[in-house]
């Protein structure tokens, strides 16, 4: 797998980068002295093996000749590990300066129309879309990368924004789970200005491994709407399902992701409500446990989807930090908060490969 790390020029810089990260097989970090560290997208054609390179379908480049304005309609083409997989992301900027919010959208769908709005796409993510909220000054990012999915961290003060675009690992065969489309961010704001900043500290702002939003099956003809919002969206079947682990119920015990909340609980008992988290420790010596973070929903039944690939839940005790890093079995894995002003239950990590 590929993995990037380094320092962006503001948001729609981010944007570039990530199109080059996942498209650009032949990248080096010395090619910019703003990346710090690079294992580039695997093209394996010269050994026979498929190429994990993602496909630019598309793109509007808004901007002008000093860089403001916008990189719109952004539209990417997995390859899975196959090489013969089709999984399709959108991205897009917006922002308001006077009201100082410079965004991502994202977005998935199960085909792609060229030249037709994307809210017109094939199988198009319903319901408000997972956002990450940003600003246009440096930001120190993390990318990581194969040709099913990506994950992006960015740094934003001491803010750590996110996203997870392309399939999860499922739990099944492809018969039976055919297309596992994951759109997570870190926000689906309202109409309120101030839920558009990074700065926001409304239950709205958290990172799509511990979801807020609303539960249950999305109706069609919703697209970015402020109905239906969720900061983690799966597409089962040909329905786009919202996640939540948090939201305004006390309790979430179905369209979860675990181990962050789970189904074990005493009504509206705090002490279990996100068990793992708040009482989930260091090992005796010292070092972290971590755990997949597995997508459970009850479309049509109650089931297992998958895990969020390279994406782990890590308890916050025992004095981690964000970005610390530490080792399990010679791989490297990085921790995050997922919301701001995190607490020991509001970590994540992800798996540097």
């Amino acid at each position: 797998m590929a993995y990037e790390i380094g320092t962006a020029d503001g948001y729609t810089d981010l944007l570039d980068r990530l199109v080059l990260f996942l498209t650009d097989p032949t990248r080096t970090d010395t090619d910019d002295p703003d990346i710090d560290e690079l294992v580039a997208i695997d093209d394996n054609v010269g050994s026979g093996e498929p190429s994990q390179a993602w496909t630019l379908l598309s793109s509007e480049d808004n901007r002008d000749s000093s860089g403001s304005g916008e990189l719109n309609d952004v539209y990417l083409m997995g390859p899975g590990l196959s090489g013969t997989d089709e999984i399709y992301v959108w991205l897009d900027t917006y922002s308001d300066e006077g009201d100082d919010y410079y965004n991502w959208r994202i977005a998935g769908m199960t085909g792609y129309a060229a030249g037709q709005d994307i809210s017109l796409q094939p199988g198009v993510t319903q319901g408000r879309l997972p956002r990450m909220l940003m600003w246009q000054n440096p930001i120190p990012y993390w990318f990581l990368g194969n040709g099913r999915r990506f994950v992006v961290i960015a740094k934003i003060s001491g803010v750590y924004e996110m996203c997870y675009g392309g399939f999860c690992l499922p739990y099944g065969l492809p018969t039976q789970f055919p297309y596992p489309l994951c759109i997570g961010g870190s926000a689906c704001p309202t109409t309120t200005i101030a839920q558009h900043r990074y700065s926001s500290l409304t239950d709205n702002h958290r990172g799509f491994v511990n979801p807020y939003g609303q539960a249950g099956t999305i109706i069609q003809g919703t697209f970015d709407t402020t109905s239906y919002y969720s900061t983690l969206k799966v597409l089962q079947g040909t329905s786009w399902i919202g996640m939540y682990g948090k939201a305004a119920e006390s309790i979430q015990t179905t369209n979860i992701v675990w181990p962050y909340a789970n189904s074990t609980y005493v009504t509206y008992n705090y002490d279990y409500y996100f068990s793992f988290s708040r009482q989930m420790r260091e090992n005796i010596d010292g070092s972290y446990p971590i755990f997949p973070t597995i997508i459970m929903i009850e479309n049509p039944s109650n089931h297992i989807l998958g895990e969020l690939q390279g994406c782990f839940a890590v308890p916050g005790y025992g004095g981690i930090s964000a970005e610390d890093t530490f080792d399990i079995d010679g791989d490297t894995y990085i921790a995050f908060p997922i919301i701001p002003n995190a607490t020991a239950e509001d970590f994540m990590a992800i798996k540097k490969e």
